[in-house]
């Protein structure tokens, strides 16, 4: 049954067109979908031209009774489809002008490439199952792809194709200054915040070898390129001369964020001494002199209000100051402090070294236990208790353990960044970019790289780039609009998997949307679909 019903928000009245059926039990089930409103001057009914269309009635029709009842047999033959994830993705990349310098480079693939960057950018997962996938969404043209055609369209475009498309995109929304981010290894960033690797988590034994650097737009946050290069990762000199050649005179412009292993006093030395004036801004671990005393001079007093920083639902503190490298090169160090993190390992030090003490006094414990209790634990002998032993931890050993480790403590040098909310969000975006290239490794595959075939290989990549694209936008949004601090792109994501339509009886059907989802549609600045 169908009909039309009057509903007042605020000081607006709406028209609504109520669909009720009823489901396989025999329950009546109500779907409501906007259709018009009442002009508030002259009381009259305006319906929108697309119910009109739809429903096949005049416009100036003022009754909407018409009944349509929905049996069990209909609602078993309706089909459901979820249209949210690949509408809201092909509106991004209209957005930010991605669809059309797609469809001027490859104007017969565009459509089928969106496709792939939108499954890759949404689920994590492998080609096999690109068939599932499909027959779930709909707003996605595919031409006839599948599972089983994927590898055949990936080797049916070429390097010029591909290259094509990177020089319009780099003229579109690159500036004058780029950087470059250290995909590589998993960050510094990653670890302070206590990530554990999405794909492969401390098996590093799995991980590709590939050195890869993300270059994107120092102002849009948005990738331009991805290259690899085959020199040493700790290299100063082999990473520039790659960039170079990769990105000719913009490398000029280029400022590096590189991470694991190549932070150490020669490469920070090569670059400060640098003609050129390369920017960089580099973690360094902690064991270097420079980090550890900056921690402990800082140790007691980062924690006031004015340094802490909002992130999800904890935050963090930090602080910048400007120091001398080898007392001549004036360098910029942001220090953060994750209390949180810090916190949750004093906790587990404590539960450990309490279960350890309960092991003794039980004599529970044997040799494999004996370095651990005769670091941690104080053991003397009574008469006073059954056991005969007391037990006591030594919590300044834990203390200095603790600090050892820096566990929650993160520095990091450089001599363009100055402020430390700025170089947060230059981590953050580059943890997104992460985990988004960890998620993209589920659809390439770890066979893929052993590919024979160049051309599969690096179309792989080609999509598994649009899909960076996508990822980086909403971050972009998410931040300027501090949805970030509610969700991360893939709960969002997630979200608007719940915006679905269905097909029933030749009628579509659209679920009404939560206020999550109008508030994402909203901040986006994209109108709310209608079916």
């Amino acid at each position: 049954m169908t009909r039309v019903v009057k509903r007042k928000s605020g000081k607006h009245t709406y028209l609504y067109e109520l669909t009720s059926y009823l489901d396989e039990n025999g329950k009546t089930v109500n779907v409501r979908r906007r259709v018009g409103r009442v002009d508030p001057k002259t009381g009259q009914e305006v319906f929108h031209r697309e119910y009109f269309e739809r429903s096949g009635r005049a416009e100036k029709q003022e009754d909407s009774n018409e009944e349509t009842r929905y049996g069990v047999e209909d609602v078993r033959n309706a089909t459901t489809k979820t249209y949210g994830v690949n509408y809201f993705l092909n509106n991004i990349a209209d957005s930010i002008g991605l669809s059309e310098t797609l469809k001027s480079c490859l104007p017969r693939l565009r459509e089928r490439i969106m496709a792939l960057a939108c499954y890759v950018a949404a689920t994590a997962e492998p080609m096999a199952l690109f068939d599932f996938w499909l027959n779930a969404n709909t707003c996605v043209d595919a031409e006839g792809l599948s599972s089983r055609t994927i590898k055949k369209f990936l080797m049916s475009f070429t390097e010029r194709d591909t290259i094509s498309f990177y020089e319009k995109w780099a003229k579109k929304i690159s500036s004058s200054e780029l950087l470059a981010l250290d995909m590589t290894a998993d960050s510094s960033y990653s670890e302070f915040l206590g990530i554990i690797p999405l794909m492969y988590g401390e098996d590093d034994e799995k991980r590709p070898k590939e050195n890869i650097y993300l270059v994107v737009d120092e102002k849009s946050r948005l990738p331009v390129f991805q290259m690899t290069y085959d020199g040493a990762p700790n290299d100063a000199i082999a990473l520039k001369t790659s960039l170079a050649a990769q990105l000719g005179h913009k490398s000029s412009n280029m400022a590096i964020i590189p991470d694991k292993g190549f932070a150490n006093k020669t490469n920070i030395d090569s670059l400060l001494k640098d003609a050129d004036k390369t920017r960089f801004m580099i973690p360094i671990p902690l064991t270097m002199k420079f980090a550890k005393d900056l921690v402990k001079n800082e140790k007691n007093g980062i924690d006031p209000p004015e340094n802490a920083m909002a992130i999800g639902n904890g935050g963090l503190y930090a602080v910048t100051l400007n120091k001398l490298w080898n007392n001549k090169h004036e360098i910029h160090a942001h220090i953060f402090y994750n209390a949180d993190l810090t916190r949750g390992l004093w906790n587990k030090f404590h539960a450990s070294a309490s279960l350890l003490k309960d092991m003794v006094l039980s004599g529970q414990c044997d040799e494999r236990h004996y370095p651990e209790i005769k670091k941690y634990l104080t053991i003397n002998k009574t008469s006073g208790n059954k056991s005969g032993l007391t037990v006591k931890i030594k919590e300044d050993v834990m203390k200095k353990n603790l600090a050892d480790s820096g566990w929650g403590w993160m520095v990091s040098v450089g001599n363009f960044i100055r402020d430390p909310k700025e170089a947060l969000r230059t981590y953050r975006s580059k943890r997104v970019m992460e985990e988004a290239l960890e998620r993209s490794e589920y659809f390439i595959g770890p066979e893929t790289n052993k590919q024979p075939n160049k051309t599969f290989m690096n179309n792989t990549r080609f999509v598994s780039f649009i899909s960076l694209i996508l990822i980086a936008e909403i971050d972009n949004v998410m931040t300027k609009t501090g949805l970030r601090e509610k969700w991360n792109v893939w709960d969002l994501l997630m979200i608007l998997k719940g915006c679905q339509i269905m097909r029933i009886k030749g009628d579509t059907i659209s679920t009404p949307l939560t206020p999550d989802q109008k508030e994402i549609f909203s901040a986006f600045g994209f109108q709310i679909p209608e079916w």
